[in-house]
């Protein structure tokens, strides 16, 4: 077992936007911390599947295969508006942001490593406000936060290429 860090603080959870305790408990484990990486899926999560969180897994595989320590992921939820905005204007299969929220809690419980962040506005600030709060109450520590993208967010922002044939 590895000496737990004396520096680490004990976070109070009404200071935060995310629950700080699993990561607190994560950030025992790290005798002397440089660089630590937040991984960051923002979705709509409507519902959340297991491919959201096998995401998740993967990107942390590949980022701890490149050297470097992944600590904690976050399932961060976009806000309602941004959920019909995807779903084209129908609220016929909208879950409501406390459904979608709850659902993603249960779906983190079991996983010493994830968690949820509620929706912070756009999706976009959800890694700016990890950052920052991880900058705020964990000072002596480098922050690196990386968004994974999920396949919904690839296909919406890249255009695909015709196949080319080849002789």
């Amino acid at each position: 077992q590895l000496p737990i860090a004396p520096t680490v603080p004990e976070v109070d959870k009404g200071q935060s936007d995310f629950n700080a305790s699993k990561l607190v408990e994560l950030l025992r484990a790290f005798a002397e911390p440089k660089v630590l990486t937040v991984l960051v899926l923002r979705g709509s999560f409507a519902p959340v599947h297991s491919g959201h969180l096998e995401a998740l897994e993967l990107a942390k595989a590949t980022v701890e295969a490149n050297g470097a320590a992944v600590v904690f992921g976050f399932l961060a939820l976009r806000d309602q508006t941004q959920v019909v905005q995807k779903l084209q204007g129908s609220t016929t299969l909208l879950l409501e942001s406390s459904h979608r929220l709850a659902l993603c809690e249960a779906a983190c419980a079991d996983s010493p490593w994830l968690d949820v962040l509620p929706e912070v506005g756009e999706s976009r600030q959800s890694t700016e406000v990890v950052r920052q709060q991880l900058s705020t109450e964990f000072r002596h520590i480098e922050w690196n936060v990386m968004d994974v993208l999920g396949g919904d967010y690839v296909e919406s922002h890249l255009q695909i290429l015709p196949q080319r044939e080849y002789a």
